[in-house]
């Protein structure tokens, strides 16, 4: 019975990894053409990046999901639990890289046909978002953690304190 629940819950921590890389990927994508639009002052790149980040948004939203359920059927404990909170907290950052990625698509139309930021900016700007992209690239092996499985204790849990039963000292 306890390998089912293993099982179960190892295929639904590589769901969960495997929606968090699909999440960066898009990510990534989207912080690229932000680039690319911001370079070249490209509007319709520009809203391609803005529907991009509402798709991004959603898999934050699943992802989300997924945790809680995995939090509540499960009970995970020690690992496994750093394991499904890092996810929630990897998805919340990558939503919030989606969003900074947009934020240049938001400014362009109304900057246009000047670059949504002044130049000296705009090549750290770029600079930086193609350190992002690399750094992503090359962080591939983060994911699936160790597989889990159901281990009884070998002893009781007992708690390793004593209450104290004296009064207030004076």
């Amino acid at each position: 019975m306890h390998d089912i629940f293993s099982q179960i819950f190892n295929q639904e921590l590589k769901q969960l990894g495997s929606d968090l890389q699909s999440m960066a990927a898009q990510v990534a994508t989207a912080i690229e053409r932000a680039s690319e639009s911001s370079r070249n002052g490209d509007l319709i790149v520009a809203e391609q990046v803005i529907d991009a980040d509402e798709r991004i948004n959603d898999l934050q939203r699943d992802i989300d999901d997924m945790c809680v359920m995995l939090l509540a059927r499960q009970q995970p404990v020690a690992d496994n639990l750093r394991t499904v909170i890092s996810a929630l907290r990897m998805a919340q950052t990558l939503e919030r890289q989606g969003d900074l990625a947009r934020s240049p698509g938001d400014d362009s139309p109304g900057r246009y046909p000047e670059p949504p930021v002044p130049e000296p900016v705009l090549g750290l700007i770029l600079r930086m978002a193609d350190l992002a992209v690399r750094a992503g690239a090359t962080s591939r092996a983060w994911w699936p953690p160790r597989t889990w499985s159901w281990r009884r204790p070998s002893r009781p849990m007992t708690p390793r304190w004593t209450p104290c039963t004296a009064g207030p000292s004076r």
